[in-house]
């Protein structure tokens, strides 16, 4: 497949990554501004810190938290969360936690420092119902652009000073004392883009430190729960899996076994569960820190966020593949990043965001496929497996942990991105098993199996438009227009006729005789080559008289599950004999066993069963000159009608069935069968 791609702007040239304080012994301070769980700001940090090579780093983290954060830390890749209690305005209790994150600069100072021996100093101070209020910025992608001083000053443009007394103003003094007394020796400094033009005005003026503070707190270090990734880390979770194994010099393509297992359960899910862990474990070690141990310099700094974004897409049909057997057309995959990176544009932002990417994959595609998009942008493979550390699971302001209901904070909000960043999108939901297996055991072999009901009726109306639309191009090719002479024929043919008015003249319409009906219709959904992924056979008979006679080849039932005893199945290729008769056998019958594949077999058992002149050849090739010719010696007629007249959701959906395991199933299978 051609690799999709965004349009591109020429690179911007490199620009310091920090900016000095320009005051007192200037120099030997150099501030790197960040905005909090934005990946682009870690990998700025990272750049300054190897065009630096400071004595020390100091840090936007007050040291009451110091012990439990570096702990934290010490377990990255996994994501944590330092949580302790505090109080708001109203005396009421809440809980203030600090993700350990990746994405997040300041912990990415302190890892460095962890990792290449380089002392960390938490500079903060810790106050009482701390509420930063969130920051409205620029889309962070013009810090690639424009550089971090040009998009600071253009930040931090609107930010008023601290008022005395706020504990804004008793932080941001402290950390400037804290930077006096560290500037005898290259310091690396980063902080939030909010504080760092009132830590330099501090820093210069020698502002005494207010009294107060905490000085010391209890806290505890939790492992987070899967669904609490999307509010913990940024808008794409999985950009910051990117960013994590890019400081390894890796990619997510070199480790496709880590990629979002199927939806459908069954078959070899519990192995390829055991072996997708496995595989998460053994490369999470290798990702962790070590003290004084720097790993490779990975190039962080030259990650794209449109390069990642089209490696999503690339990623996400594979994903779609695996899961329905088919995929997007390159045309519609091209389409897909236009109209993201248009919505985004609409939306004043520089790159789109995740709903953006989103709902073009629903619109150009399908919502399948939109759904394998928002599984992919939402992964991060490293949660869930820290079974010595207690669970919490974040969402929003609120959380659980170890059975107790809480009103969480951010100690450093993330900042809000000017420009739309969309709304929600309705998806499918997709049931998950309560206890793995279980649907699987609720399935067994044997001829008890039926069909999906409203499935069958969406099959015999995709049949019955087959055979109207070559009825149509019958009466089409039997129609011939004459000018008016001394007969009406078959009446007056008024578009013929009003297009030569100017002309005076009137135009009348004959129907010549007719070769017959439309009888069986035999549609072959794959390409060939493809036979081979389809080893099910069967016949299904009619359960009443407005159903067809099935003859059909299919991927295996009993595979694939979408809920208790039911089986996801695609069709390779199917017969319809109408009206059915029940006694038709193709699979097994000597009479078709020279054909030399299913496809053709199909079609023999249409020219040998049709009761009508006509048989329908529905596939993405014409059949075959004996095909034709075995047809015309039986007085049948094959009208060909290529796959591809039909459009790629329409037979999505006819190709899909599902297999139930018995009658008692069909009350509940709508609950799992959209």
């Amino acid at each position: 497949m051609a690799k999709p791609a965004f349009p591109t702007a020429s690179a911007p040239p490199h620009r310091p990554p920090t900016i000095d304080f320009g005051a007192g012994r200037a120099g030997l301070v150099r501030a790197v501004p960040v905005l909090h769980g934005q990946w682009r700001f870690a990998a700025l940090v990272r750049r300054a810190f190897a065009l630096e090579r400071p004595d020390a780093i100091a840090v936007e983290l007050p040291r009451t938290l110091e012990e439990t954060i570096r702990a934290g830390v010490m377990r990255l890749p996994w994501l944590t969360v330092v949580a302790h209690d505090d109080f708001d305005e109203h005396l009421e209790k809440i809980r203030q936690i600090v993700p350990v994150v990746p994405d997040d600069a300041t912990i990415e100072a302190v890892r460095l420092g962890i990792e290449n021996g380089v002392p960390v100093h938490f500079i903060d101070r810790d106050e009482l119902n701390q509420k930063p209020q969130p920051l409205r910025v620029p889309d962070d992608y013009l810090v690639e652009r424009l550089g971090i001083e040009a998009y600071w000053q253009k930040a931090a443009a609107g930010i008023q000073p601290a008022p005395p007394g706020s504990a804004d103003f008793s932080r941001e003094a402290q950390m400037a004392a804290a930077l006096r007394e560290l500037a005898d020796q290259r310091v690396l400094f980063v902080c939030g883009l909010a504080h760092l033009k009132g830590v330099m005005h501090h820093y210069g003026a020698g502002t005494p430190v207010p009294a107060g503070g905490v000085t010391q707190r209890e806290q505890k270090l939790y492992r987070l729960t899967a669904d609490s990734v999307p509010h913990v880390l940024g808008e794409f979770p999985h950009l910051s899996y990117t960013y994590e194994l890019a400081r390894q010099d890796l990619t997510p393509e070199a480790f496709p076994q880590l990629l979002p297992l199927p939806l459908a359960k069954g078959g070899e899910f519990a192995a390829a569960r055991e072996a997708w862990r496995e595989a998460r474990d053994r490369l999470a070690e290798r990702l962790a820190p070590r003290a004084a141990a720097p790993g490779p310099e990975g190039r962080t700094d030259s990650l794209d966020a449109y390069e990642h974004l089209a490696g999503l897409v690339r990623s996400a049909v594979g994903l779609y593949r695996r899961e329905w057997n088919e995929q997007p057309s390159p045309s519609r995959l091209a389409t897909l990043l236009r109209y993201a990176r248009n919505l985004g544009l609409v939306g004043r932002r520089l790159t789109p965001a995740k709903f953006h990417v989103v709902l073009a994959a629903q619109n150009t595609v399908n919502d399948d496929f939109a759904y394998q998009v928002l599984r992919l942008a939402e992964q991060y493979p490293f949660v869930e497996g820290q079974d010595d550390l207690p669970e919490m699971k974040v969402e929003g302001g609120t959380g659980e942990a170890e059975g107790e209901t809480l009103v969480l904070r951010l100690r450093s909000p993330r900042a809000e991105q000017e420009g739309d960043g969309g709304g929600e999108i309705e998806l499918e939901d997709h049931p998950e098993e309560a206890i793995g297996g279980s649907w699987e055991e609720r399935w067994e072999d044997g001829d008890h199996h039926v069909s999906h009901l409203p499935q069958d009726a969406k099959l015999e109306a995709f049949f019955e438009s087959v055979r109207n639309r070559c009825r149509r191009w019958l009466s089409d090719q039997r129609t011939r227009t004459h000018e008016l002479g001394a007969s009406l024929m078959d009446g007056l043919d008024l578009r013929e006729s009003l297009r030569n008015l100017p002309l005076g003249k009137l135009y009348v319409r004959e129907y010549l005789p007719g070769v017959g009906d439309v009888g069986p219709v035999v549609v072959i959904f794959h390409r060939p080559g493809e036979e081979r992924e389809y080893p099910h056979q069967q016949m299904w008979f009619a359960e009443h008289d407005g159903e067809s006679d099935l003859a059909l080849y299919s991927t295996a039932p009993g595979r694939q599950f979408d809920g208790p005893g039911i089986s996801r199945c695609l069709y390779g290729g199917v017969l319809s004999l109408f009206p059915p008769t029940g006694r038709a056998q193709v699979w097994g019958n000597p009479r078709y066993a020279a054909s030399r594949n299913r496809a053709e077999r199909l079609l023999k058992a249409a020219i040998d069963l049709s009761r009508k002149p006509i048989v329908a050849y529905v596939a993405p090739q014409g059949p075959s000159p004996e095909m034709l010719a075995l047809a015309a010696s039986r007085g049948i007629h094959i009208l060909y009608v290529p796959l591809d007249w039909f459009s790629a959701d329409t037979l999505k959906r006819v190709r899909t069935f599902h297999v139930l395991a018995d009658r008692e199933i069909r009350p509940l299978a709508p609950l799992y069968i959209s």
